[in-house]
């Protein structure tokens, strides 16, 4: 980790050490025992050098490649979808966004937005339904046949999934964008019950999806009912 800070903890008599570690080793900070309280002594040390490390440090990234114009309503719709199934992403835009670009063959702004994924697979222009099947959601029900089929993944979808799994039933929950519907979207719930202090809607529906998918449900995403029987 040849970016990485380095700091020594010495004793005061030992600070010819931390001198000749500055010069052979590189060394960043050295601190001297005893270090307390640690809320003066320590931690400030540490917090400037790990905001000094972030600034430089680019953690490797392998997840899924998102390019399009920031504005356009076709790359937002694929950046929403994308943070609220949790799959990760990065939307990239200039210099990098460009070499993506020329190694995908997607210099035509036409083909935007396009998704490039880690086994270097391109969807140009892909459709909700397909970037779900690329990163491993399902989208076609498993069985012809269910005891439940849930259509809608808000709260009381999500709910009525739970409760019908957990009394046996197999179950079918039915969502066209993401799990967590409206709610979903929200940065913090407070008056849902059995959370006094509030929760984020994001995190309401992992736990919620997380519940369902243990009893057994299965969860299809970017499926849209259309009709009832």
């Amino acid at each position: 980790a040849p970016t990485a800070k380095r700091v020594l903890l010495t004793a005061y008599a030992d600070t010819d050490a931390a001198i000749r570690a500055i010069n052979d080793v590189d060394l960043d900070h050295y601190l001297l025992k005893p270090w307390d309280p640690p809320e003066e002594l320590l931690y400030p040390v540490l917090d400037e050098l790990l905001e000094a490390w972030s600034r430089a440090a680019r953690a490797p990234f392998d997840g899924l490649t998102l390019l399009g114009h920031q504005w356009s309503a076709e790359t937002q719709e694929l950046k929403e979808f994308l943070a609220r199934n949790q799959v990760p992403y990065r939307h990239l835009q200039g210099e990098d966004a460009a070499a993506i670009r020329r190694a995908a063959e997607l210099e035509d702004d036409g083909r935007l937005p396009a998704t490039v994924f880690p086994d270097g697979t391109v969807l140009s222009r892909p459709s909700l339904r397909e970037v779900a099947n690329k990163c491993g959601l399902a989208t076609t029900a498993g069985s012809p046949f269910y005891d439940v089929v849930v259509v809608g993944a808000g709260p009381a979808g999500l709910g009525a999934a739970v409760y019908a799994a957990s009394e046996g039933l197999r179950t079918l929950l039915v969502e066209r964008t993401a799990t967590g519907g409206q709610a979903g979207q929200s940065s913090r719930i407070e008056n849902y019950l059995g959370f006094p202090n509030g929760v984020s809607g994001a995190e309401l529906a992992q736990r919620a999806r997380d519940q369902a998918v243990r009893f057994g449900v299965e969860v299809l995403t970017a499926s849209e009912v259309t009709s009832l029987t």
